[in-house]
């Protein structure tokens, strides 16, 4: 539960800031409140499904270029 929560905030905030909503106190502040946990939490869960997904999209890259006949 909490990793599908924290996905949630995660998204959320990506989402808000491509509406043009900065990434900082405020937004963590606000996203908090809709999933019912502090700002410093968002904040703490957004920044490690970022890097989750950093990981991610490197692995799925390498994977790609690793395939047969991508020499």
């Amino acid at each position: 539960m909490r990793r599908e929560k924290a996905l949630a905030v995660y998204l959320e905030i990506r989402r808000r800031s491509e509406d043009g909503d900065p990434i900082g106190e405020a937004l963590f502040a606000a996203v908090g409140e809709k999933f019912a946990v502090s700002a410093s939490v968002a904040e703490r869960w957004y920044y490690e499904a970022k890097n989750e997904h950093a990981k991610l999209a490197t692995a799925l890259s390498s994977e790609n270029h690793e395939t047969p006949g991508n020499t």
